[in-house]
């Protein structure tokens, strides 16, 4: 690597601010949005990348409502025609946002897909919880 020199260290160079969400969004989306952006560095998303990070906002924010409304189904409602249509319709919608979300965050970077090699990712489940440390594992509820 070539050394920088002084004049090059003593160029100030402005700090990227992180991509606030839109107006347009709900407060949910916009949470959504400001959690995923968190997560990269401030120049992971610009302006050409915020349709699709709005679009991924608002996906995973269907998402919870149609998970929601299955949380809340009762089994018995499947005993009737009407029950177990409405809760096809459910887990169809709920099927297509999943992979619209997974569509979207691949498109993004965002999902483990994307920031690993099939030989990293096979390597990764290999060593599992086995190779973390007490701290680092999630504590258990």
């Amino acid at each position: 690597m070539a050394r920088q020199s002084a004049a090059a260290l003593a160029v100030v160079r402005p700090r990227m601010l992180r991509a606030e969400p839109p107006a347009e969004l709900t407060a949910v989306e916009a949470s959504f949005w400001r959690a995923v952006v968190e997560t990269k560095p401030p120049e992971w998303f610009l302006p050409d990348t915020y349709p699709l990070l709005l679009a991924y906002c608002r996906a995973r924010s269907a998402s919870e409502i149609i998970a929601q409304q299955l949380a809340a189904f009762e089994p018995a409602w499947m005993e009737t025609p009407e029950g177990l249509a409405r809760y096809d319709k459910l887990t169809q919608i709920q099927a297509r946002q999943t992979m619209l979300l997974a569509t979207l965050a691949t498109k993004m970077r965002l999902a483990q897909q994307s920031r690993y090699t099939e030989t990293a990712a096979n390597t990764a489940a290999k060593h599992g919880l086995a190779g973390t440390k007490p701290w680092q594992r999630a504590k258990e509820a």
